[in-house]
Parts: C-alpha cells; sequence; structure tokens
C-alpha cells in the first residue's frame, strides 16, 4: 500500500501533495479500504487513519502521529470479523456516529448505523438509518462521505451508486441526514431536495 497526503483549502481549490508517496504497511497486514478522518475535538484536531482487513473485515481506527506518517500507538478494532466497509463518519452534539456498509461486492445491501462517544471509545450498532422503499439496499448505493455544513448544523449522506457492468457510468446519491426526537440519524429517499 502507498500513501500520498494531500491538503486544501476548501472545497473547490485543488488538492496539494504535501509529502512524497510513502509506503506503507500498517501492522504488518494486508488492508483495503483506507482513508484519512479529521475528527475535530474541542481542544485540537485529532487524525486517525482507517483501514479494513482483507480477510477478517475489521475496521481500524488509529489516531495518526504529527508527521501522519505513523500512528500513537491509539487504536481501536471496531467490530472484529463483522464485515464492515465504507464506513462515513460524523460527529454532532458530541455524539460521534458511523454508517457502514456490509460486505457485498458491487451489490448494494443494508446500511448499518454505528455509534460511540469517542473515536477510541465503545462503538454499539444501532438499526439501519435508512428508511423508507429500497431502504434495505440503501436506497442503491454504498455510503462513503457525510458532507457536514457546519453553518447550517445540517449533514448529507453520500453514496457510490456503482454499475459494475460499466463502471464510468455509476451515479452517486446525496440525502440529507435528519434527527429523530432522540437525536438518531436516519436517510430517507428524496426526489428532490435543496439545501435550505
Amino acid at each position: 500500500m502507498y500513501l500520498i497526503l494531500f491538503t486544501q483549502e476548501n472545497l473547490i481549490h485543488r488538492y496539494l501533495p504535501i509529502y512524497p508517496q510513502v509506503r506503507i504497511i500498517p501492522n504488518n497486514c494486508t488492508f483495503t479500504l483506507w482513508s484519512i478522518k479529521v475528527i475535530t475535538l474541542i481542544l485540537k484536531n485529532n487524525f486517525f487513519t482507517q483501514h479494513t482487513e482483507a480477510m477478517s473485515k475489521t475496521s481500524w481506527y488509529k489516531e495518526l502521529a504529527d508527521d501522519y506518517l505513523s500512528h500513537t500507538g491509539k487504536y481501536i478494532r471496531i467490530f472484529p470479523g463483522g464485515h464492515n466497509e465504507a464506513p462515513a463518519i460524523f460527529k454532532k452534539e458530541g455524539t460521534y456516529w458511523m454508517i457502514t456498509s456490509g460486505c457485498t461486492g458491487w451489490d448494494p445491501n443494508k446500511a448499518r448505523l454505528l455509534t460511540a462517544d469517542s473515536m477510541l471509545g465503545e462503538w454499539k450498532q444501532l438499526p439501519n438509518p435508512c428508511v423508507g422503499e429500497d431502504a434495505d439496499k440503501t436506497f442503491g448505493g454504498q455510503s462513503t462521505y457525510i458532507l457536514p455544513l457546519p453553518e447550517k448544523g445540517q449533514f448529507f449522506f453520500m453514496a457510490d451508486m456503482w454499475r459494475p457492468k460499466s463502471l464510468a457510468d455509476s451515479r452517486y446519491i446525496w440525502l440529507p441526514v435528519q434527527f429523530d426526537d432522540k437525536g438518531v440519524p436516519f436517510i430517507k429517499w428524496m426526489d428532490r431536495w435543496n439545501f435550505d
């Protein structure tokens, strides 16, 4: 696995590499999905790397060191062997939420919702956050990111809608994340919506 780190001023600017390409073999294991999550805490930003073991599909989250090329030794394995992939994480009012997918190749499956009070804390699983028609297949998509709009206090669920017979023709799903009266997130299909 090779890692190239990039930075940007905001979403519309181009990404600039901040380190040369670096070969990384986390914990001397083979991994598939790999990404870096920026988790904003009250006093500082903590950077976490996420990767999934190729065979048992266990998600690891490790706190990155200041150079971003190693980790501090603090880590957690979430639901070992649980076959979770494609995690999309966000934090709202001190609670962390993670929407993941099962491992069914290109075929969409039921989303999973997890929550914790800390990235390195104890995670618990809740029911599928998607509701309504095609909720059992995440509306035909697979979670990829939760886009926060802090100035509006809103979050948007983003998912890949894979078309394996024609990958270049794959699509994306963007839907607002809503919250029930207990503050638990849910996602409902909407044919049309806007940022207001």
